[in-house]
């Protein structure tokens, strides 16, 4: 490998690295904006209580309908970014292998994203993961929900939203199975191929 090739390949890390930990922060803001529209929407359906300068001064249990729909937009925008984390994580991942066929070497330097340490981590914490996700974007909304339509009289229009709402929320829960499962098959054919080579 050439000083140019050397320069460029980590210039490529670096850069990498740094889109990715942004990346994770915004990811994360998305979940705390999800919290706090949730809080927001909780406010506004008690009423004379103020948060973050939101306030109404009478309570609107109706609103508390719209958590679903909140939810399923923000978890849109949070699964964006948490597939761009996976693609950023992947492509380090492959930076090992190229650092080793550029420089000849019969040795692969791992970086974390390619290394056994990063797989049993990634495969320890997904339950977490998955919890604190289906809590955020899908028990609180639904909480917030049957809240609702306890206050709210029932008529055709509050059954319909009851129902969609249902509809949003399995929706999400099939988002979030399905962007776990799509991660894991990444990492676990990122997995098979370094043991492959190491073969």
């Amino acid at each position: 490998m050439n000083e140019l090739q050397h320069k460029f390949l980590i210039k490529c890390f670096v850069k990498t690295y740094e889109e990715l930990i942004f990346r994770v922060k915004h990811r994360d803001n998305w979940l705390r904006t999800q919290l706090l529209a949730q809080l927001i929407i909780s406010t506004l359906a008690l009423g004379g209580i103020e948060i973050g300068g939101v306030k109404s001064a009478l309570p609107l249990p109706g609103i508390l309908a719209l958590a679903p729909m909140i939810s399923l937009v923000i978890y849109i925008y949070y699964m964006i970014e948490e597939n761009l984390i996976g693609r950023l994580s992947g492509y380090i991942s492959e930076l090992s292998g190229k650092e080793q066929k550029l420089s000849s070497s019969e040795t692969i330097i791992h970086n974390f994203d390619s290394s056994i340490q990063a797989n049993h981590f990634f495969e320890e914490t997904q339950p977490q993961r998955i919890f604190g996700q289906a809590v955020a974007f899908i028990l609180i909304p639904l909480m917030l929900l049957f809240v609702a339509v306890q206050k709210i009289p029932l008529s055709f229009l509050s059954m319909s939203i009851f129902i969609i709402s249902l509809i949003i929320l399995s929706i999400i829960g099939y988002l979030i199975k399905k962007s776990h499962d799509i991660r894991s098959q990444a990492i676990n054919r990122r997995h098979r191929q370094k043991t492959h080579e190491s073969n």
